[in-house]
């Protein structure tokens, strides 16, 4: 192969190259540096790593290789991050992304080092360098910090390759390529692919004299070294349960195409990649990609044959290098969840360089070194204006996200993370994040989807406190867990705490029996789950229908004497309280002891609020009186968990007790906000409503407690106390009709209440008033009438009676007059209407009996006898009472029922006075003679 340019460089145009890269790399990525921590892995590799707790570094367990952190075991990549963790602590990635752009710098530097190794000269180098110094694909690797493998992978595995060709030809040991290979394996998975790469970049250099044998010194260790790490690697994949991804092989030539394509044109970068819209795509259109991938490989294989054109050759190698770098990892091995992402590009990047400068080579002439820095500079500036653009999208998680989604509006994992990072931000509307859990769950896909799902919706429904929807939240949570593949490390994990989730969320609803079903399940999975028996004892002891609370102590203690037994028993929350619970319900004085001494031992329930402890501290106080002080240890509580129903409920109860209902209304009111449906806590809020309004009532307008006596309707609409309260509203608005309506219901639900009664005669008598005023008399005197009849013996009555009795002899003047006039069909109505007017034994006295016996009088001349009868009747009645003769009334009845042909009846009716029991009450002989005439004949 004819030599292009000289193969050793200066150690001066070496420095140069590795500040140009420097530079490039920070000119490119400086946008994105100093943007947040990323949601999508950096908690599982950085933030949550347990290698990193307390920002230390457990290096045993970084390089224990049974062990995995984030589903795998990447020892150089944590080590690395390590580092990093060890000077800056976790506080801000700034130093992480600073450090991951140093190892990009590094690993271009390394790839022109490698061109200049093949005999390339600097410009050369530098063009093959710049795709990996600036390429917009390539911003994951340096400014999400979870990507810190694709820089090292890139770095070690050039730094290998570099070192195998200096072995070849004796300028280094040959067991230093494996060494580096066996880093760039446990940097990242990829790296196992070393060997193929290696092999036709060491072929290609054999026209340099070496021979076969050491050509299998260097690389035969390589290709040891990486089948290991690639068994190792799928053992623990495999471990975890992420080695079965289907990959198909009909969509890798599209997935090879796709990488290019982003190569070359990228303008719709995404941090991730639907997997399966890729696949539909991908198969839909499987000959054209397959044709395109056999005919680009077919070329590669000519050109590399073609031993004449070292440009076309060094074109080649870097076009196999590319395919041998990208395929293993997205086809067969290690398993992949995804079939394309733009951070996969990172090694394949190494062919794309000498790709590049075998494309350098074609220019010929005195000027070709100079045009190939202009295009090198070109390619960097242009190179690097797209990845400021791209840059920005790393500003921080919902930058990401909402970019990914512009290019997949309906990627599932975007809308599911985009509402995870929602769900941590105080700023966000909470209907934005809302709409993307909502969109997130239309679009899951998969048990581990729907789960991250039922996380965002358990946190919503805790934002909202309302407890019946936390259960059901919390129910979701626990069916999706079930759901995770058994063979996933975690799931039995999630499972465990998806139950323990659930039982306390029962347990702060009152539920006691379902939340013991749900501990008994997960003691079942886990039996020596201290906090699960110390739950499990509390509602035991708090369920009322194993009887009284001696008996219910007695069922409880097995569970706690078995939390007792096992080691940590003195560190779990729910044993402590609930041992406390059961000193409170054996009467016993340490009670209030052991609750101070929990509250001060800086225990803390593992996922739900304290609220339990405030609420125990209250019982023991009520128990000794102490009612101020249980009103304080539940303010306490409020203050520190102010989305605890049980607090809310507890604090409400007291304050109606105590009759301070203006404080306990809106103490009852968040209480029933964050346990909608229950009825006990709407029946009480109701009460207190109106009780609230009854007090206010005597000393303020109506107008300011209607709102309490509106709201208590819709809660209580059977309390004895609102109609009374509704009446006295309706009164005060003039609504008389509808207030007497009201009043008549309150009366009847509380007869013997006095301050119903006197609402009652008010109403009546401003109805009966009103009415004069309108001129409807007739209807004024039915209101005083009944006001007379019903009014309390307190009531002054003075000027009712007046009106009655004016209006009453006014009637019967009128009666008389027509009467007089033989208009006896006008005369029954005044007559009729003038008694109507008063009740028995009310002044007139003399003219109200009378007025019978003129409507009698009236009824028979009228040609009514038998109307007749009972006027007479009672007029013969009253008479008694007021100790005259009825005579004359009772010969009146006598005639009107024979009148009417009611002879056996008015034969007793007069036997009753001339024989029977009232005979001796007719005086006149007289009228006893006629009496007996009108019976005999």
């Amino acid at each position: 192969m004819p030599q292009v340019e000289p193969r050793f460089s200066s150690r001066r145009e070496h420095i140069f190259a590795f500040f140009f890269c420097l530079l490039v790399a920070t000119l490119a990525f400086a946008p994105g540096v100093g943007g947040d921590w990323l949601n999508f892995d950096d908690p599982r590799t950085v933030l949550g790593n347990p290698a990193f707790a307390g920002d230390s570094v457990d290096l045993a367990r970084i390089l224990d290789p049974s062990q995995r952190i984030a589903d795998v075991y990447l020892p150089v990549n944590y080590l690395s991050l390590g580092l990093d963790v060890l000077l800056h602590g976790m506080s801000h990635p700034l130093p992480f992304q600073l450090h991951s752009l140093l190892l990009q710098a590094l690993a271009a530097f390394v790839l022109y080092l490698l061109v200049r190794e093949l005999g390339l000269g600097l410009a050369a180098g530098l063009l093959a360098a710049v795709p990996l110094l600036a390429h917009p694909a390539l911003c994951e690797s340096v400014l999400w910090v979870s990507s810190r493998k694709e820089p090292l992978v890139a770095l070690f595995a050039g730094l290998s390759l570099l070192s195998g060709l200096r072995a070849l030809r004796g300028r280094m040991a040959f067991w230093v390529p494996a060494l580096l290979a066996l880093l760039a394996c446990y940097s990242k998975g990829s790296g196992v692919a070393l060997p193929l790469l290696a092999l036709p970049l060491f072929l290609w250099r054999r026209a340099e004299g070496w021979s076969l044998r050491r050509l299998g010194l260097v690389l035969l260790p390589m290709l040891v070294i990486c089948a290991l790490a690639a068994l190792h690697h799928w053992l623990l994949a495999r471990e975890a349960g992420t080695a079965e991804f289907e990959a198909p092989f009909a969509v890798l030539p599209a997935s090879y195409l796709h990488s290019w394509g982003s190569f070359f044109w990228p303008t719709e970068l995404a941090v991730h990649h639907p997997r399966a819209e890729f696949l539909a795509g991908a198969e839909s259109a499987a000959p054209l990609p397959l044709l395109v991938f056999v005919t680009l490989m077919a070329g590669a294989l000519w050109l590399l044959l073609q031993r004449r054109s070292a440009a076309g050759r060094l074109f080649a190698l870097g076009l196999t290098l590319f395919t041998a770098a990208w395929a293993p990892f997205n086809a067969w091995f290690p398993a992949t969840a995804l079939p394309v992402a733009d951070r996969y590009l990172q090694l394949p990047m190494l062919g794309a360089g000498l790709l590049l400068a075998g494309l350098s080579l074609l220019l010929r002439g005195e000027l070709a070194g100079r045009i190939r820095f202009g295009l090198t500079l070109g390619l960097a500036l242009l190179l690097s204006l797209l990845s400021w653009r791209r840059g920005g999208d790393f500003a921080d998680s919902g930058t990401l996200w909402r970019a990914n989604l512009k290019v997949y509006p309906e990627d599932a994992v975007s809308w599911v993370n985009l509402a995870q990072w929602q769900g941590t931000q105080e700023s966000v509307d909470s209907a934005q994040y809302q709409r993307s859990v909502a969109r997130a769950a239309a679009l899951a896909e998969g048990p581990y989807q729907h789960y991250r799902v039922c996380q965002l919706q358990f946190d919503l429904a805790n934002r909202s406190g309302d407890g019946r929807r936390i259960v059901v939240s919390r129910k979701a949570l626990v069916e999706a867990t079930d759901k995770l593949p058994a063979e996933r490390q975690e799931a039995e994990e999630l499972q465990i705490t998806a139950r323990y989730l659930l039982s306390e969320a029962l347990v702060e609803e009152g539920r006691y029996q379902e939340a013991q079903g749900v501990l008994q399940d997960l003691l079942e999975r886990s039996a020596s789950h201290v906090d699960a028996l110390g739950l499990l004892a509390s509602c035991t002891m708090r369920d009322t229908d194993l009887g009284e609370p001696k008996l219910r102590v007695r069922v409880a203690a097995p569970l706690l004497d078995r939390a007792s037994a096992l080691p940590g028993h003195e560190q779990s929350y729910q044993y402590q309280l609930a041992d406390a619970e059961r000193l409170f319900l054996l009467g016993d004085m340490r009670a209030r002891g052991a609750v101070v001494r929990l509250q001060q031992s800086g225990l803390r329930p593992k996922f739900s609020s304290a609220s339990r402890i405030y609420a125990l501290s209250a019982d023991i106080f009520l128990a000794h009186q102490l009612i101020d002080e249980a009103i304080s240890v539940l303010k306490e509580g409020l203050a520190r968990w102010p989305k605890a129903a049980l607090l809310h409920a507890k604090l409400g109860q007291l304050l109606y007790a105590s009759r301070r209902f203006d404080q306990a209304m809106p103490r009852l009111r968040e209480a029933i906000r964050l346990r909608p449906g229950n009825q006990k806590l709407e029946r009480l809020l109701g009460s207190c409503l109106l009780f609230a309004a009854q007090t206010a009532a005597p000393t303020a307008k109506p107008a300011s407690w209607k709102p309490l006596v509106e709201e208590a309707a819709k809660l209580v609409p059977e309390h004895p106390l609102l109609p009374l309260l509704q009446s006295r509203i309706l009164f005060s608005e003039r609504m008389l009709t509808e207030a007497l309506a009201r009043a008549r219901e309150a009366l009847k639900r509380s007869p013997d209440s006095e301050p119903v009664q006197q609402l009652v005669a008010e109403i009546l008598s401003a109805n009966g008033y009103a009415r004069l005023v309108k001129g409807e008399r007739d209807e004024a005197m039915h209101f005083f009438r009944e006001l007379l009849e019903f009014a309390p013996k307190k009531y002054s009555l003075g000027a009712v009676r007046e009106i009655l009795r004016s209006s009453f002899l006014s009637r019967l003047e009128r009666g008389k007059r027509a009467a007089r006039a033989k208009a006896w069909g006008e005369a029954v109505l005044h007559f009729r209407g003038a008694l109507a007017l008063l009740p028995e034994n009310t002044p007139p006295f003399d003219e109200y009996v009378n007025a019978y016996g003129l409507l009698g009088t009236a009824l028979y001349r009228d040609l009514k006898p038998e109307q007749a009868v009972e006027p007479f009747q009672r007029l013969a009645q009253l008479l008694e009472k007021r100790k005259q003769d009825p005579g004359r009334a009772v010969l009146n009845a006598v005639l009107a029922m024979q009148q009417s042909g009611m002879e056996e009846r008015a034969r007793a009716f007069a036997l009753l006075y001339l024989e029977g029991e009232k005979k001796d009450l007719i005086k006149k002989p007289e009228l006893r003679e006629q009496l007996r005439t009108a019976v005999t004949r």
